[in-house]
């Protein structure tokens, strides 16, 4: 089951393109990555099960982790943004579980909120998002 999730998804990640997946916010290609780069480094290569790092800049600004979830529950940002590890029992997303495992870090004078979460039944991935709209997904699925 595990070897046909994860074709499943790397499927739809050949279908979505090198960017990562269709969204809302407007894909960053790696190329386009520069000095002043919002997460401090450039977006991450693809390597065995994982990668590449998607990037995307969303017109929006976060000043709390609540706003930061708030975005993540009305807005679909990637393919690889599903939340399965703060489902309850019922299917249902407890956005409070997703509220209370937000980090904030400082990069670059930039506020970062970031979330650890499984999606699929793969390993970790994270998301990040910075005050001023740009968001980074990255992880891997598949062993």
């Amino acid at each position: 089951m595990r070897c046909l999730i994860f074709v499943l998804c790397m499927i739809g990640l050949l279908l979505a393109g090198c960017s990562g997946s269709i969204s809302d916010g407007q894909p960053i290609a790696p190329d386009q990555a520069s000095s002043a780069d919002p997460f401090g480094a450039p977006p991450l290569p693809s390597e065995f099960n994982c990668g590449p790092e998607e990037r995307y800049k969303f017109d929006t600004t976060i000043s709390s982790e609540r706003d930061f979830v708030d975005f993540l529950e009305g807005n679909s940002i990637s393919d690889w943004v599903v939340l399965d590890s703060f489902k309850d029992e019922d299917g249902s997303i407890s956005w409070e579980r997703v509220l209370s495992e937000v980090k904030k870090d400082r990069i670059g004078g930039r506020t970062v909120y970031s979330l650890v979460y499984v999606p699929y039944d793969c390993d970790e991935y994270t998301v990040k998002m910075t005050d001023d709209g740009h968001v980074s997904v990255y992880g891997c699925c598949g062993k």
